[in-house]
């Protein structure tokens, strides 16, 4: 016979909070790790300059990375194929079938790079024509409120009462 048991919903709560918890801590260590990572690969003087551009245009940087990361792994993958392929063709005592696979292999990668790099030059134009519609936003409302306090300086409904009691 089976024993049913009947857990609280105290305990289900705070094991919500709990995991909720450590997961918020986890990923501020993960970022904590990263801004350390980031210090020691730029130095602190790069390393402000790029907090500061990171904070300023968000979206520019995150194209940035994404063309970066889009075209390094197909060229890590590019490097790693040409090791291995050419390993077997040494192996193989560089006979056709070896070249012949090597330069498919290059073929595929090559192809597959161009492909990652235009995607990544897609996301990169998306990051950037947003930062821009952001900038002319921003500028946009600034301009509102600028124009809204000249003409509430201009015509204050105080000022216009006044000159009509007068």
């Amino acid at each position: 016979m089976l024993c049913k048991i009947r857990i609280p919903t105290w305990f289900l709560i705070q094991l919500r909070k709990m995991s909720m918890e450590e997961i918020n801590y986890q990923l501020h260590s993960l970022g904590k790790s990263l801004d350390v990572i980031l210090q020691n690969i730029f130095g602190q003087k790069y390393y402000s300059d790029l907090k500061y551009f990171a904070v300023s245009h968000p979206f520019i940087l995150t194209g940035v990375i994404s063309v970066s990361l889009f075209s390094a792994i197909p060229f890590l993958f590019f490097l790693g194929f040409t090791i291995i392929t050419l390993f077997i063709a040494l192996l193989c005592f560089l006979c056709i079938e070896g070249s012949i696979i090597a330069v498919g292999g290059l073929v595929f990668v090559g192809i597959v790079s161009f492909i990652t790099i235009v995607v990544g030059a897609i996301i990169s134009a998306f990051a950037v024509a947003f930062w821009i519609l952001q900038s002319i936003k921003i500028a946009f409302n600034k301009a509102s409120k600028i124009e809204s306090n000249g003409l509430s300086e201009k015509s204050s409904p105080a000022s216009s009462i006044e000159e009509i009691a007068d």
